[in-house]
């Protein structure tokens, strides 16, 4: 999946894309999940360039914390990383 979303950003060199990460609140507080989100964000951020070779100038990441069922009713569903075009 992170293969695919390098390819995409790296054809679309002219906008720039989120690296968002999200914990869910059931795993921990919410220091606890804002560090747990960010971590995500940040492997998935270097792993898009580092090993794909996105330009970082591309990408902005940022963590939102614990959520509540971003996806479906199951909470292990909110611990992701979204990647999107950023709004402008």
């Amino acid at each position: 999946a992170v293969m695919l979303a390098a390819e995409a950003i790296k054809a679309h060199p002219e906008v720039k894309f989120q690296v968002i990460g999200y914990a869910d609140k059931q795993t921990a507080d919410a220091e606890y999940n804002q560090v747990l989100s960010d971590n995500r964000a940040m492997a998935v951020y270097h792993m898009l360039i580092d090993e794909f070779g996105v330009d970082k100038d591309q990408l902005v990441k940022s963590a939102e914390g614990g959520v509540d069922f971003m996806y479906f009713s199951d909470p292990q569903c909110s611990r992701a990383v979204v990647i999107k075009a950023a709004e402008n």
